[in-house]
């Protein structure tokens, strides 16, 4: 009697397999996972933005998660997606697909996401992907021993770029100084809200990122936020009542302390994106810390008389990063940049200069300079 064995193989890693004396090439279609989870999946970047702190799971985005998209593997570098303003996790779908196309970047990289609820301030975001980063990292190599883990890429898109430039940067007191008139010790507060101001405006750069690339990324905002669409949009998001009990109670025990930025609400996603918001004029002039690179990516598509050259919502003058070691230039709309071609190829001409150069390292040569 013939016996019949099945063996399972995971083809992100496994591209042949052996019987008896000859080896086959497996079969593989690693578009049908992405593409039946697109169908599948509920909730919408509409309701995690107007409801960030929403529960139920028709309700869209409503915590803040750090996904891998396979089981952890060791010596490999992790490429961490962050995505913008609504928007999901599955906003990268193209992208990884013809990441995972390509053997040499399985055979060296592992893929994790970070997904939030984008009504929420970027800063809230920041400092739970912070918190994320690490605990996921002291779980995966308790003992230290993989260096890779202390080589992460963030790939950012929108205001995703805004939640990992504060990874990387220092914040000092500068962020608390342009929003309050007092140094922290003096502030009145309840011991919870003060932990929670005390993770959201001060922070060091995480040491275990060495490159950040950017696209589309509004560092100095959109005029879009500040528009009357913009202004609606920020009024419509959700606050939950003990979020709104805790802000009140911070600026009536502190009178004339706070600046109008936060004493008149809680600041939602789209306030901090206007221009004039002071706490981004001063996420923008943050240290950043030294020996990670940064790249930027910008949509150039068309041209209007309140933004210049654009991608149709950032400006391409906002999405100039200063510390930018390279900067590629794409025809592409806000939302498309990610998934132009032209984009697609430099990210992966990137990814293989890290590859090249490791930890840390300035690159010897530029791709696009700026």
């Amino acid at each position: 009697m013939q016996t019949l064995a099945i063996e399972l193989y995971d083809p992100l890693r496994v591209d042949a397999v052996q019987v008896g004396a000859s080896q086959f090439p497996i079969a593989k279609d690693l578009s049908a996972p992405i593409v039946y989870r697109l169908s599948t999946r509920q909730g919408g970047v509409f309701e995690g933005f107007l409801q960030p702190f929403a529960t139920g799971p028709r309700l869209g985005i409503s915590q803040a998660r750090l996904y891998t998209l396979e089981p952890y593997q060791p010596g490999k570098i992790p490429v961490v997606f962050v995505h913008g303003l609504l928007s999901d996790r599955f906003t990268w779908a193209e992208m990884v697909n013809e990441l995972n196309a390509r053997p040499e970047f399985v055979e060296r990289f592992q893929i994790w996401v970070f997904e939030y609820p984008t009504g929420r301030a970027f800063l809230g975001s920041a400092a739970e992907l912070r918190r994320q980063l690490e605990t996921v990292c002291r779980r995966f190599d308790p003992c230290g021993r993989d260096a890779q883990l202390s080589n992460l890429i963030l790939a950012a898109h929108s205001m995703g770029g805004l939640v990992a430039k504060m990874q990387i940067t220092s914040s000092g007191d500068l962020l608390w100084r342009s929003i309050a008139d007092c140094g922290f010790d003096q502030v009145v507060a309840t011991p919870a809200t003060r932990q929670r101001l005390s993770e959201t405006f001060f922070f060091a750069p995480s040491p275990r990122i060495s490159r950040v690339v950017y696209f589309a990324t509004p560092h100095r905002g959109s005029e879009f936020a500040a528009r009357l669409i913009g202004r609606i949009g920020s009024a419509c998001v959700e606050e939950p009542e003990n979020e709104v009990r805790m802000h009140r109670m911070l600026i009536t025990a502190n009178p004339g302390v706070f600046s109008r930025e936060v004493r008149r609400r809680i600041p939602t996603s789209l306030d901090l994106l206007e221009p004039q918001s002071k706490l981004l004029q001063v996420s923008d002039r943050l240290p950043i810390r030294c020996g990670v690179v940064t790249h930027s990516i910008i949509g150039d598509h068309c041209w209007t008389l309140s933004l210049g050259r654009s991608d149709g919502v950032v400006s391409v003058e906002s999405a100039r990063d200063r510390n930018a070691t390279t900067e590629r230039i794409v025809d592409a709309t806000h939302s498309g940049v990610k998934s132009a071609p032209e984009a697609v190829e430099e990210f992966q001409a990137i990814l293989r200069l890290h590859r090249r150069h490791g930890t840390g390292m300035k690159p010897c040569i530029q791709l696009h300079s700026p």
